[in-house]
């Protein structure tokens, strides 16, 4: 029988002349892959869905279909957030944030707290400055893995298991074991670099990123958690690149 949710458009791809497969954040159901038949053809149903417009989607879940995806039948679009189009941070932030989602929350798993969080960042940078947008970007991508049971590694040493503290003056991160070191393990850390110690307190605190006004910090966070997530997906997303490439120029 039909399911109804809350749900944000994560991603469209077309499938035929008239049909397209959707991949939809819902609130209650997790991540939902459907197809919308004839929706190409029709100014109904999901024709007038783009990535981020977010509704009440209608639909059979895929036990109930032909396939391994499940059917929309209807679409009530209540918000399309044209404002985050208006903008090169907004709209490419925001798909970088659309496409961890589709890593990293699983389908048919519901995760509400981090449905208001995605919504909620979407609000934010609809109409923030650059800086202020890769500072939400930062949060939410610390929520998105701590909320999926990803939390980042950078708490204690992965050699001694010494906690991170003030008295570290140096930390280094290693890209096969995806954890940090404090100084004295530094020999033991495969495929490491440095990394500043002033990013990590932020890390942890998240306040000092709320109020940075340091945009070369804010920067350098947002750099070396895309590093952190290509190293824990073990391969890096396409928008992760087109960001990855922005950040290098700073």
């Amino acid at each position: 029988m039909p399911v109804k949710d809350t749900a944000v458009c994560i991603r469209k791809v077309d499938y035929s002349e008239s049909s397209l497969i959707l991949t939809l954040f819902s609130k209650n159901n997790g991540k939902l892959r459907l197809i919308a038949k004839g929706a190409k053809k029709s100014k109904g149903l999901a024709g007038n869905i783009e990535i981020f417009t977010s509704g009440e989607a209608v639909f059979l879940p895929a036990k109930y279909a032909e396939s391994n995806l499940g059917t929309l039948t209807d679409f009530d679009i209540t918000e399309k957030y044209h404002k985050i189009r208006r903008s090169w941070a907004g709209l490419n932030f925001a798909l970088c944030a659309a496409d961890l989602l589709s890593y990293f929350v699983n389908e048919n798993q519901p995760n509400p707290d981090l449905y208001d969080r995605f919504t909620g960042f979407l609000n934010a940078v609809s109409s923030a400055s650059e800086l202020e947008a890769a500072k939400n970007l930062i949060l939410f991508q610390l929520d998105m893995l701590e909320l999926t049971g990803n939390s980042m590694n950078v708490s204690l040493c992965s050699g001694c298991g010494r906690a991170f503290d003030k008295s570290w003056k140096e930390a280094f991160f290693s890209e096969t074991e995806v954890a940090i070191y404090c100084p004295q393990c530094r020999n033991k850390a495969r495929e490491s670099f440095p990394l500043k110690p002033a990013a990590v307190r932020a890390i942890l605190a998240r306040e000092p990123i709320q109020l940075a006004e340091d945009g070369e910090m804010i920067w350098y966070i947002e750099k070396f958690i895309l590093k952190y997530i290509t190293c824990h997906l073990g391969k890096m997303p396409k928008t992760v690149q087109s960001l990855k490439r922005h950040f290098e120029k700073l």
